[in-house]
């Protein structure tokens, strides 16, 4: 009985060693993928500020662009009024 349990030992051995080995392997992969997800959402966080950046400077040149149509319209208000007086 002891040498069929030495046998069985033997043959799952190297088994054993390596579902040891592909655990600690997988254990590494996942924190390397906790750590790229990690870095992959910061880097999604910049570039949505930077793309609300781009959208405030966008909102910007269309008052700026309002801002000098209403300036404009002032003075021909201005020129209409002085050529009524």
């Amino acid at each position: 009985m002891t040498e069929l349990t030495e046998q069985m030992r033997a043959v799952m051995q190297p088994t054993h060693e390596m579902v040891g080995n592909i655990s600690s392997r997988l254990a590494a992969l996942e924190l390397k993928v906790v750590s790229m997800d990690a870095e992959l959402k910061k880097q999604v966080s910049e570039v949505q500020l930077a793309l609300k950046g781009v959208a405030t400077s966008a909102e910007l040149v269309a008052l700026t662009e309002r801002v000098v149509l209403l300036e404009e319209h002032m003075r021909d208000v201005r020129v209409l009024h002085l050529a009524d007086d």
